[in-house]
């Protein structure tokens, strides 16, 4: 009989258990939930139908596919690849690299779907699944530290962790500014943030062939933007290792912007993570899905931002908000606990255009009818449509 392997973590999104032993590999399951997060917040009170299945089988999808070198050989003869290689400041490196894909495929931690206690790929899967099977991963969170009255973070034994180990970067990458993304905020702050980050001919107006790069903390409480010595700093990376990410992500980024291109869709920005393996070389980690992606469909976003919509015109959200700037001022880490208020629950017809977008997205991309009697694409866009413009 099955045993379902213990959860060693329960995240907002996602729960860890094992481990296990798969293909002599030290491994874990990803078991992916109905719940969800914004602001940082953590979970939320409603869940939404079918969320964590739909992002089990497009993370098993993804992953396969950039893992395949065929893909890649396919991807760099489009107009999407060669514009993005013209446009790319890391010519010398860029040759190398783009060789190592259509060789050997892009490195990551997936090692298949969980039915039962095997591993199997997404083609053999019958039924839909909550969880897939990736190689194990060392994580260790910054302590924290006071220092003239803040609250810091040490990541001094973040960088002592065992092989392989996540990087504690978050990598975003951008091909435009839509509404709602959180670059427009940090331009209206500083008209010369593009200069000062290294991209001096980028304009906010514009679509990029080659995407703007940022990084971010990913183990705080609150993702927060970094300057790149700043990154090489907490994470320990060395030039060439940061180099080397940059590269990879530009091209992951391509590869999925294309990807969505063949369905009329536009990638505008998404978040990557990394880790390094045993031989201290790049691989891809977490998830590539729904979440950490923004889609459009002729100018309307496929993604949770009208959730996020709804909740900023709520008190709660203005609580947060003073929350965090509280937090600041008292040099804090945790500005939760200075929220008094809980968020309210999401209206019945809110839930269930969330539900559509991860149900019609998965069959959409994956060409498979993994959910029934679900909407169209355009129905779907018409829904979101209507619903931005309550």
């Amino acid at each position: 009989m099955y045993r379902k392997p213990p959860i060693v973590y329960r995240g907002s999104v996602k729960n860890v258990l094992g481990p296990l032993k798969i293909k002599n590999t030290r491994a874990f399951v990803f078991e992916y939930t109905d719940d969800f997060s914004v602001f940082d917040w953590g979970k939320m009170p409603n869940p939404i139908p079918q969320k964590g299945h739909a992002l089990a089988i497009l993370a098993a999808w993804f992953f396969e596919k950039l893992n395949t070198p065929g893909n890649w050989k396919n991807f760099f003869q489009t107009q999407t690849a060669k514009l993005l290689i013209e446009h790319s400041p890391f010519q010398p490196e860029l040759k190398k690299e783009i060789s190592a894909l259509k060789t050997k495929g892009l490195r990551n931690h997936y090692l298949g779907v969980l039915q039962n206690t095997k591993s199997i790929l997404l083609d053999k899967l019958i039924t839909p699944t909550r969880s897939i099977i990736v190689e194990s991963v060392e994580v260790k969170r910054p302590a924290h530290g006071v220092l003239l009255g803040r609250t810091l973070y040490d990541y001094s034994q973040t960088q002592e962790t065992g092989k392989p180990k996540l990087i504690p970067l978050e990598v975003v990458f951008r091909f435009g500014c839509p509404e709602g993304s959180s670059l427009l905020e940090r331009l209206n702050k500083n008209p010369c943030f593009f200069e000062e980050s290294g991209f001096p001919n980028y304009k906010p107006n514009e679509h990029w062939s080659f995407p703007f790069l940022e990084l971010f903390t990913k183990l705080e409480s609150k993702d927060r933007p970094l300057y790149l010595s700043e990154a090489l700093a907490i994470s320990g990376l060395s030039i060439k290792q940061l180099k080397d990410i940059f590269i990879k992500t530009s091209l992951v980024a391509g590869f999925l912007k294309e990807e969505f291109l063949s369905l009329g869709l536009e990638l505008m920005d998404g978040k990557l993570e990394w880790a390094t393996d045993h031989n201290q070389k790049l691989m891809l980690v977490d998830a590539v899905g729904i979440d950490e992606l923004r889609i459009l469909k002729d100018g309307t976003q496929l993604s949770k931002e009208f959730l996020r919509v709804f909740y900023r015109q709520t008190q709660w959200f203005q609580n947060l908000q003073i929350a965090k700037q509280e937090a600041i001022k008292q040099g804090q880490a945790n500005w939760k606990k200075l929220v008094s208020l809980k968020p309210p629950e999401l209206p019945h017809d809110k839930l269930e255009l969330a539900s559509q977008i991860y149900q019609v997205l998965t069959n959409e991309l994956t060409k498979r009818p993994w959910f029934q009697d679900v909407w169209t694409l355009d129905v779907l866009v018409q829904k979101l449509r209507e619903a931005q413009a309550q």
